[in-house]
């Protein structure tokens, strides 16, 4: 597993969660100031986060602080999938094209999610459906 180094993408608001009594998401963690000022002590949900790049998934360039994409595997109903967040207006096409590919190629369900909106859904006709309910 890669360490996170510098960045906190996870920690910028894209996710949903409570650390420690505050709530995360559409805002970022009141934890993160700058660095991570209670990384020592932070929640098993925070430790237990890893998206595609920190698991040494997708290439060094994929880090998602310099794509703009966050990407992690999600469980719905049975499903797996790869949940692909666009965590900046401007992010990396390539970056992009490399997670598709590396989703088609594994025969992954995908989607990609910009402003909390699912604007791109590719699998099963079955998996669209239970993901649109």
């Amino acid at each position: 597993m890669r360490p996170c180094g510098d960045c906190k993408a996870c920690c910028e608001g894209h996710l949903a969660a409570i650390v420690h009594g505050t709530r995360m998401g559409p805002n970022p963690c009141a934890f993160l100031c700058g660095k991570c000022i209670i990384y020592d002590i932070r929640p098993q949900l925070c430790k237990n986060y890893q998206c595609l790049w920190s698991q040494d998934i997708l290439s060094e360039e994929n880090r998602p602080d310099k794509t703009g994409l966050l990407v992690s595997v999600e469980n719905l109903k049975g499903w797996q999938y790869l949940k692909i967040i666009k965590t900046k207006e401007y992010y990396s096409q390539s970056g992009l094209s490399e997670i598709m590919r590396f989703a088609r190629e594994n025969s992954t369900s995908y989607v990609i999610i910009n402003c909390d909106l699912a604007i791109e859904i590719y699998g099963p006709e079955e998996f669209a459906k239970i993901y649109n309910k």
